[in-house]
């Protein structure tokens, strides 16, 4: 449960090194994303704080057996806003994303939906 809570922190401490990256560049920062698991939650905390970042683009996600419900990436928008950034980053074909996952996942289909809502914020 508390690894969500280090996945918001870790998206926290990394934002700002990839603004420093950005800032100045001639061309925007081009950024490809490859995650499994706890990582595609990171990795979504993160493109949530890149969407206010100037001069940064996200080319390419794919997120494999994510630990981030089904819910929050569908095109209703979430409380945590993590599908409206993802579609800001990616929209307007300017970019590709995948999420590949198994409902066969054990723990995705039963542990992750139990933990979720016990997480911090």
């Amino acid at each position: 449960m508390g690894s969500l809570e280090n996945a918001r922190k870790t998206a926290d401490r990394l934002a700002p090194a990839f603004a420093e990256l950005a800032k100045g560049a001639p061309t925007p920062l081009e950024i490809d994303v490859v995650a499994h698991s706890m990582g595609c939650r990171l990795s979504l905390e993160l493109i949530k704080l890149l969407v206010a970042v100037p001069n940064v683009q996200l080319t390419h996600v794919v997120l494999m057996a994510g630990a981030v419900p089904t819910f929050m990436l569908e095109p209703a928008p979430d409380n945590q806003r993590l599908r409206q950034a993802y579609d800001a980053m990616l929209g307007g074909g300017r970019g590709l994303a995948k999420s590949l996952y198994s409902p066969a996942d054990a723990v995705l289909t039963f542990a992750f939906p139990i933990g979720q809502p016990l997480a911090s914020g």
